[in-house]
């Protein structure tokens, strides 16, 4: 029976090692080949998926505008007098973005095509929404599956290796190490690293995805704007990698603190009738009292860092909003102008 008393206190293996534990983890997942890559396809279809909505979007925004905005010309141009069409006609085609080649009738052509064409392409854009939202929820479910599917078997692996690996560790190995630790190596350890897995790794490629869609989609829609939002994206990273260099070494604390809190609760489950012999239970609860509240003041520090730190990346990403309304004001300001003269020259 082991005695109450703790073992010398483990060495803490140097957080230098954790990438390499990272990368260990990552080779088991590596063994069952096909079926680790199924999550990362699913992933990619579902956040193409995602990208696609807003261009959808934008097409309903743009068969609703540009089928009203045809309208209204039509009937502007049948009250501007004959005589001054030639002179009105190439202030229309640049209010309206058209070649300065039109003619009268092409252009009408064109704008009742405009009139007409609306309602299928609203159709189309909403219909569009709809399967991508329903493809987006399968393959957003399949992934899930296989990913949990995945970090479940790799879990397995470990705790199997992990297992026999205690078993074929020396006397002096357990002599110096505690009890309460190898608990916690082989149950709470194996999930966080089950958790980074099935879902860590794979939140952190579809982010990059997701990052790397939506700078594409902005470029391609519109370059001016795309650089106003620009300027935000090295800040947000700045943030991100300063939460991590925070974060990191309190979660450490967190499982070196929950490893002496299992030690202590082990040791005393083992001897519990030492304890009761020689009437050392107010000492013993005492001393799990002091070990549970350190895990606890432990815990709430890195619930007090991320109760900062999200409000603050909130802030930061909505930071950029009012330089992009700003920007998107003057444009439609500018393009209120352009209108206004259009209209203007039905007076020539």
């Amino acid at each position: 029976m082991q005695a109450t008393l703790s073992h010398p206190r483990a060495r803490t293996r140097p957080r230098s090692s954790s990438n390499k534990g990272i990368g260990r983890a990552i080779r088991y997942l590596t063994r069952y080949k096909q079926q680790a890559l199924l999550p990362y396809v699913f992933l990619v279809i579902a956040t193409l998926s995602q990208l696609a909505v807003p261009r959808m979007i934008r097409n309903v925004i743009d068969a609703v505008t540009s089928g009203y905005v045809a309208d209204q010309i039509l009937q502007a141009l049948d009250k501007i007098p004959a005589q001054f069409v030639s002179a009105a006609l190439p202030k229309i085609l640049e209010a309206t973005g058209r070649p300065e080649s039109l003619t009268l009738d092409q252009l009408k052509v064109q704008l009742e095509a405009d009139v007409t064409n609306a309602p299928q392409a609203l159709v189309i854009a909403l219909v569009s929404i709809i399967l991508f939202a329903a493809l987006r929820g399968l393959f957003a479910f399949l992934q899930a599956f296989w990913a949990e599917k995945n970090s479940q078997a790799v879990a397995y692996d470990l705790r199997n290796d992990l297992y026999a690996k205690i078993q074929r560790l020396s006397f002096s190995y357990h002599d110096r190490n505690q009890t309460g630790q190898l608990m916690i190596r082989a149950t709470d350890d194996v999930e966080k690293v089950r958790l980074f897995i099935g879902q860590g790794l794979l939140q952190l490629v579809g982010a990059v995805i997701l990052l790397g869609g939506t700078v594409i989609i902005l470029f391609t829609s519109n370059v001016a704007l795309a650089w106003t939002a620009m300027p935000i994206l090295p800040v947000a990273i700045v943030t991100f990698v300063i939460f991590a260099s925070l974060a990191q070494p309190m979660f450490t604390k967190v499982q070196q603190k929950l490893s002496h809190l299992n030690t202590v609760l082990q040791e005393n489950l083992a001897g519990i009738k030492v304890i009761k012999a020689f009437t050392r239970e107010k000492e013993q609860q005492a001393k799990f009292r002091a070990a549970a509240d350190d895990t606890m003041n432990q815990q709430i520090a890195v619930s007090r860092l991320f109760t900062f730190m999200f409000p603050f990346i909130f802030l930061v990403a909505i930071s950029d909003k009012p330089r992009s309304c700003t920007w998107a004001a003057n444009r439609s300001s500018s393009a209120r102008s352009v209108s206004a003269r259009g209209r203007s020259s039905r007076f020539i």
